[in-house]
């Protein structure tokens, strides 16, 4: 639609996907839908041409989703869809209103959805999209996939937008139906995208390898709790096979040509995690030397706690013990569940046991959700346990 009427038009045609949202009951029907509104609100009295046009394209697509194969239309569809996103994340708009179009236009959420996954007013969302569609109006960005060095520049933004659009259905916080569909709906957008016509972009199959390992765990959540249990506590033969192999062949792909960026770092990570039977067992040499890389790139809470806790595998737990309490000064991490629950780990390695019960305590009074809590009071239960039958024994 956008191709058709341009990125001027971008607030009516939000106007007709917002409506036909609003009256549509399936996928048949938005899309009939989707053309009533598009045409009342966008195709003028005398403009023929871009009415058969538009009744050509849903004709298509219709024949698509009943089954009929159309690569002709599949192969634009998807380079419109590439070429939605990078508008979407147009450097001029703010963060925030970047992703809420993202889950929009692109994942296909309604605006109660995004309101209720991001704590704000649907009015005010409302409000929002609205200004960045003027805004976008106003610029007059191009249409199309940008190419050599804007391609480059453009990834940069758009890349990380996905990521964080994947990881508030991953482990953000609203209705798990509609968290598992923003991950799946994420997946298939990062996939389309590497599918693209052009030149090898690594970068953005190193993505897609990144959020397929992690999206293989979510299987692995217990069938009466909401929020992935801690990589420790999790059941790896209930992690999804398919999505594992699909992560490994993204990998292989991501190698192409000399570009590293922070994606095929946390790809290699989650790989090397992957391959190990167990918690225990993995690589924490190698993990520890991939925290350590993309900690050179980007410092964030994740790759800060997941670096202390590699060191404690691989250096052992006096030196964990100095960067957590490095790390404890930090103002973001000082109320960390995760930050507490690695230092009773590390306490309790060196046999202070009375330390370690006061650090686990102090996790499971910061965790943020019911089965944080629920996985930390386990564990301390397990491990104090143990160690009291132990003393005893």
């Amino acid at each position: 639609m956008i191709r058709l009427f341009g990125s001027a038009r971008l607030d009516g045609i939000l106007e007709s996907l917002e409506a036909a949202f609003q009256s549509a009951e399936d996928e048949q029907g938005f899309l009939a839908a989707l053309q009533n509104e598009a045409t009342k609100r966008l195709v003028g009295p005398e403009d023929q041409r871009t009415r058969i046009e538009l009744q050509v394209f849903f004709a298509e697509a219709q024949r698509v989703l009943g089954g009929e194969s159309n690569l002709r239309f599949v192969r634009r569809a998807r380079e419109d869809q590439a070429a939605l996103l990078f508008l979407l994340a147009h450097r001029s708009l703010r963060p925030e209103i970047q992703l809420s179009l993202l889950l929009h236009l692109g994942l296909g959420l309604d605006l109660q959805e995004i309101a209720s996954m991001r704590s704000e007013p649907s009015e005010k969302l409302r409000k929002d999209l609205r200004a960045a569609c003027q805004q976008l109006k106003a610029l007059g960005p191009s249409l199309g996939l940008p190419e050599g060095a804007r391609l480059v520049r453009q990834l940069d933004v758009l890349l990380p937008l996905l990521y964080l659009a994947f990881d508030l259905g991953y482990s953000g916080p609203g209705p798990l139906a509609l968290r598992n569909t923003i991950v799946v709906e994420t997946l298939r957008l990062v996939e389309e995208l590497s599918l693209v016509p052009g030149p090898d972009r690594p970068e953005v199959h190193a993505l897609a390898a990144t959020l397929y390992f992690l999206a293989a765990r979510v299987p692995g959540r217990p069938p009466d709790v909401d929020d992935l249990l801690s990589l420790r506590h999790q059941d790896r033969a209930r992690w999804s096979r398919e999505w594992l192999r699909e992560a490994n062949r993204h990998v292989e792909l991501s190698v192409a040509g000399d570009v590293a960026t922070v994606f095929h770092l946390e790809a290699a990570l989650l790989a090397c995690q992957a391959a190990a039977s167990s918690h225990e067992d993995t690589d924490w040499t190698r993990v520890l030397t991939l925290y350590e890389a993309m900690a050179t790139m980007v410092w964030t809470v994740r790759t800060a706690l997941g670096r202390a806790e590699a060191a404690s595998y691989a250096l052992g737990p006096e030196v964990a013990l100095e960067e957590l309490g490095r790390l404890g000064e930090e103002s973001a991490l000082e109320a960390s569940a995760l930050l507490h629950t690695l230092r009773a780990r590390s306490l309790l390695q060196l046999g202070r046991v009375d330390e370690t019960a006061l650090a686990y305590d102090e996790a499971i009074r910061h965790a943020e959700t019911r089965g944080e809590r629920t996985s930390i009071e386990d564990e301390r239960t397990e491990m104090l346990g143990a160690r009291k039958i132990l003393a005893e024994g």
